[in-house]
């Protein structure tokens, strides 16, 4: 993160590789293959020998004060996926403007136009949407989520997920 002459703007590179299938001269007829490590997980996937198709992520997001609110304007690259953006408001206030996601509990998602939350007399208008189409809205799967003693990746309150494809350029205001 580095402060600019109009706000501030965050960076950042991911690089994952997904695992191709075993070259046939490594299989083994017993199917077992000593525990090792890719990285980001432990599985007995034989990875030094396991062909990778890697995707890196490139992410970009410059912030800046706009007409009362915040601009954040965003330019997500190189390997095409899908992605959400995810606001995250306390519980107890009043969404509008937003869609549920089925079988996510206190999610939505901004498909068009502006959502509000309010809180008393506080009110964030956010937005624009940004449409919807295959695997969106992007959540975490029941299988990619991890947990911890008291905790998981899903924040406590509401959340509004703005989803898309990569490449993407997108401004998302904040009023």
């Amino acid at each position: 993160m580095e402060r600019t002459a109009d706000g501030w703007r965050l960076w950042a590179e991911v690089r994952a590789g997904f695992h191709l299938p075993l070259p046939p001269q490594h299989r083994r007829p017993d199917g077992r293959y000593p525990l090792t490590d890719d990285g980001r997980f432990w599985s007995a996937m034989d990875f030094p020998h396991r062909p990778k198709e890697w995707r890196t992520l490139r992410t970009e997001v410059r912030i800046a004060e706009a007409d009362g609110g915040w601009n954040l304007d965003l330019e997500i690259g190189e390997s095409a996926v899908p992605l959400a953006l995810e606001l995250c408001f306390r519980g107890g206030g009043k969404l509008t403007g937003v869609d549920p996601v089925p079988g996510q509990k206190d999610t939505y998602q901004l498909v068009k136009g502006y959502g509000t939350y309010a809180s008393g007399d506080d009110v964030i208008t956010f937005g624009p949407g940004n449409g919807s189409g295959p695997r969106q809205p992007a959540v975490v799967d029941s299988g990619e989520r991890y947990s911890w003693m008291g905790g998981d990746l899903t924040p406590a309150g509401q959340r509004v997920l703005i989803t898309g494809r990569s490449p993407l350029r997108y401004r998302l205001t904040l009023r």
